[in-house]
C-alpha cells in the first residue's frame, strides 16, 4: 500500500508551508520522528532521533540526534537544523536522511537545550 502524504506529528500554522523535502504520493498518513534512524549520504546510520526544537508557533527547528557511542556509552547529542533533513517515501516506511557525512555531524557541538548555537546549521555543515 502507498504512502501518500507524510505528516510529522507537528501541527503547522494555518498558510504555513510544508517542509519541501516531503512529497505526497499515496494516502495520509502520520509518521512518528522519535526513536527514528537517521542516515548518512552513503546509506550509513548516523544516529537517531531522540528530540525536536520547534519555535513558539510550533514549526520544527531541529531534530537532535543520539550520535556516536557504543552499547549506550559515549552517546552525544547534536541538533541538526531542520533544513538539513530530508525525508524520502519508500515502500513501507519513510527513511530520514541529511546530505552530510558522519564526520560533520559527530563533530557538531554538543547540544545543549535552549542554546540556539549548539544546532548545526546549514551554512555550518559545509
Amino acid at each position: 500500500m502507498g504512502l501518500m502524504l507524510v505528516l510529522l506529528l507537528l501541527a503547522a500554522p494555518a498558510g504555513a508551508q510544508t517542509p519541501a523535502a516531503i512529497t505526497a504520493v499515496g494516502a495520509p498518513q502520520m509518521v512518528a520522528l522519535m526513536g527514528r534512524r537517521l542516515f548518512g549520504p552513503g546509506g550509513e546510520e548516523l544516529g537517531r532521533v531522540v528530540d525536536l526544537v520547534v519555535d513558539a508557533e510550533g514549526r520544527p527547528l531541529a531534530a537532535v540526534v543520539d550520535v556516536g557511542g557504543f552499547m549506550g556509552l559515549g552517546i552525544r547529542r547534536v541538533a541538526l537544523a531542520w533544513e538539513l533533513l530530508r525525508f524520502r517515501v519508500e515502500p513501507d516506511m519513510v527513511r530520514m536522511s541529511v546530505e552530510i557525512g558522519a564526520d560533520r555531524v559527530t563533530a557538531a557541538p554538543e547540544y545543549r537545550p535552549g542554546d540556539a548555537t549548539t544546532i548545526l546549521s546549514p551554512s555550518a555543515s559545509r
